[in-house]
């Protein structure tokens, strides 16, 4: 009889052990808002892989509406209405926590972050034509995202604080004029998720 027990529990065990190492592939689209003048609102994919339900190593792609400034170049009292757009390829990186019926990922988000800028000088009521001017900068983004499961998908809301170098863009035709634009800051985005279950990892 003890050892029917005995046996039971490790089977009840070794199915509960088996359970919490289900592994996912997820696909997922991405809508998000950052509040520097660099990115605003953007849009984008994620996929990535949670091989026993413990790490998350994942890849995303953003693209960012960004905004337009109004810089003054201090040399010549000349004003430049400043566009800026950003896409963001990175991956993420980070270690899954279940908390009640919910998942949290902590981890951050390693990448560039891809800047195109148009500059037009102001001209009275109207603007000349535009200089254009790229760049590429490290990002890091470190954050949280908590997974909601919704039936077979998954909703998952997301704050990172993102560091990412200012394009600082010298414009050679405008006599070295480098207008800046704040690029770092808190970020916010919501995630709906299609998962995908892998094999179990066996013991």
């Amino acid at each position: 009889m003890r050892r029917a027990i005995f046996a039971t529990l490790a089977l009840l065990l070794r199915t509960s052990i088996a359970g919490a190492q289900l592994g996912e592939l997820q696909f997922g689209v991405l809508a998000g808002y950052a509040e520097k003048e660099s990115h605003h609102a953007g849009v984008g994919l994620t996929f990535a892989v949670v091989p026993g339900r413990v790490t998350y190593l994942g890849l995303r792609y953003v693209h960012y509406a960004g905004g337009t400034v109004r810089r003054e170049d201090v040399k010549t009292g000349t004003d430049y209405n400043v566009e800026t757009r950003a896409r963001l390829i990175a991956a993420d990186l980070g270690f899954q926590f279940p908390v009640g019926r919910f998942e949290l990922v902590l981890g951050s988000s390693l990448g560039v972050t891809a800047f195109r800028q148009e500059v037009r000088q102001v001209m009275g009521t109207t603007l000349g034509s535009p200089h254009v001017g790229d760049a590429w900068e490290f990002t890091a983004a470190p954050g949280a995202t908590l997974f909601i499961r919704a039936g077979r998908f998954l909703i998952a809301p997301e704050f990172q604080w993102m560091f990412a170098g200012s394009p600082d863009i010298e414009y050679i035709e405008l006599g070295m004029f480098t207008p800046y634009v704040a690029s770092s800051g808190p970020h916010l985005s919501l995630r709906f998720v299609v998962p995908f279950e892998i094999d179990r990892i066996r013991q």
